[in-house]
């Protein structure tokens, strides 16, 4: 395997330089008609060896500083020159293992790169006319052909076969490099390990393909089908996956990194263990996949939905939430990056975060069917009075994620209402609420007839647990509830939070 250089000029030079080399290279050495002569001409002819040599490797430096001295403002576009793999000789300088492609220009002066490059790519290897012969004769006549010859590597690399149905075809192991594959159709096709660098399959339907171990760098896959299909350890490094279907796609190890995958429909696809640093998933659909352990660093997720998404040992890292016209604001999970993101940009979404943290009030409580108009009561009051009562009735035993959800509610809480009214109530709960949330004042209600439970002693000293109201019966909890529960634990939560 060979490795080229990567600079950037425009085309117009290229056959110039390359001549200019060429001439030299390859122009005969004169006769001997001197003694010594012979020894002069075997030095000329190493030394240009050497040279060839040299140049293979430098002449693309070269062609840039030509470039300094002699651009051509004719070509408004770019070409790179890229690195790649080859397995052709290197025994000319025609041989030498470039490819030319655009910048950011567009497809079409990427074709008239391609097309102006190739003229000067003499040795660059095509389809074999045999194989591609084969292939027109159907599915059937080339599956056959594959099962009785084993050996041969199907080489379909340029090959333009777009439009062409390839439904369940066998192409292990096949050489399509830059094939043109766009609205093939490729249903349940076998291409495990193909190279498909930078093949064009826009609009393929690849549903249910065994894409395994494929190389697809540099691809473009926009919106194509690739429902259900095999891409275990798959190579997309670079590819274009712009709206295409992956739903339920098998993507476990394969690596993404760099991949566009904008707008991309991952819904239930698992991802696990794969690699998809600095991937672009903007608008990009991942409702209950897996990433579980995938690495996300650098990813774009502006737009994304995520939701009942499986991160276990996933990587996050410096994840951009905003748009690529914005300037970068990273966060370290993925869950989050939709809230925050609408948190900075949503001003409804702030007004109710707002709205939560200064109206809400906790009510907390075991309130018996016959206890139910108190409920009732302590509610209504509290919207006349401007707060957003929740409700939490403890009428189940209490399980841990129960006392999560209410640790949860009481921290977006102004104040919290606690009836201790019946002995088995809210104890435990209690005691967490008010060790964790020192900013959170409590109000404790106790009904007249009643005893507070045992813990009740402990909890009483905290500077942010009011005194205790104890109340004779509902209208009379009502009438007084705006002078000795509102306004006192409205005037503690300003005390302990004078930003608030």
């Amino acid at each position: 395997m060979c490795k080229a250089f990567r600079t950037v000029g425009a085309t117009c030079a290229v056959p110039t330089v390359r001549k200019m080399f060429q001439d030299f290279l390859t122009r005969p050495s004169s006769t001997p008609s001197a003694p010594g002569s012979s020894q002069r001409a075997d030095g000329i002819v190493k030394g240009r060896e050497l040279m060839n040599q040299t140049m293979k490797k430098l002449w693309p430096l070269v062609l840039l500083l030509f470039l300094t001295v002699n651009p051509c403002p004719s070509y408004a576009y770019l070409v790179v020159l890229e690195q790649r793999p080859c397995s052709r000789s290197e025994g000319t300088l025609n041989s030498g293992p470039f490819y030319a492609r655009t910048h950011n220009k567009g497809a079409a002066n990427e074709r008239l790169a391609r097309n102006h490059w190739k003229d000067y790519r003499q040795e660059e290897a095509m389809a074999n006319p045999e194989h591609l012969a084969k292939l027109k004769e159907g599915v059937t006549s080339w599956n056959e052909w594959r099962e009785n010859d084993r050996d041969v590597i199907p080489d379909l690399s340029e090959a333009n076969l777009r439009g062409a149905n390839l439904n369940e075809a066998d192409l292990r192991d096949a050489n399509l490099r830059e094939v043109d594959l766009s609205e093939v159709g490729l249903s349940m096709a076998d291409l495990s390990r193909a190279n498909l660098w930078r093949a064009d399959l826009s609009m393929a339907y690849l549903s249910q393909a065994n894409l395994r171990g494929a190389n697809f760098s540099g691809a473009n896959l926009s919106e194509a089908d690739l429902r259900d299909a095999k891409l275990s350890q798959a190579k997309l490094c670079g590819a274009y996956l712009r709206q295409a279907n992956l739903w339920i796609a098998d993507l476990r190890g394969a690596d993404l990194s760099g991949a566009d995958l904008s707008g991309a429909y991952l819904r239930r696809a698992d991802l696990s263990g794969a690699d998809l640093t600095k991937a672009d998933l903007t608008g990009a659909t991942l409702v209950m996949a897996n990433c579980a352990g995938a690495t996300l660093s650098g990813c774009r997720v502006y737009g994304i939905s995520a939701w009942d998404v499986k991160l276990l040992g996933a990587i996050q890292s410096n994840l951009v939430i905003t748009h690529g016209d914005q300037p970068d604001i990273q966060v370290d999970n993925l869950e989050v990056a939709q809230f925050i993101y609408l948190l900075l940009n949503n001003t409804k979404i702030r007004e109710v975060i707002d709205t939560i943290g200064k109206k809400a009030v906790l009510i907390l409580g075991r309130f018996t069917p016959e206890r139910n108009a108190v409920l009732d009561a302590i509610r209504d009051a509290l919207r006349q009075h401007g707060y957003l009562p929740i409700l939490f009735n403890f009428e189940e035993p209490s399980t841990r994620d129960l006392q999560e959800t209410i640790v949860t509610l009481a921290g977006l809480s102004r104040f919290i209402l606690a009836d201790i009214s019946d002995p088995k109530s809210i104890p435990q709960e209690l005691v967490v609420i008010v060790q964790q949330f020192p900013s959170v004042p409590v109000q404790p209600l106790l009904q007249s007839g009643y005893e507070p439970w045992a813990m009740y002693d402990h909890i009483k000293h905290y500077g942010w647990v009011l005194p205790l109201h104890i109340y004779s019966n509902q209208p009379k909890l009502l009438e007084d509830l705006k002078e000795h529960v509102i306004v006192p634990a409205e005037s503690k939560a300003r005390a302990l939070g004078p930003h608030q």
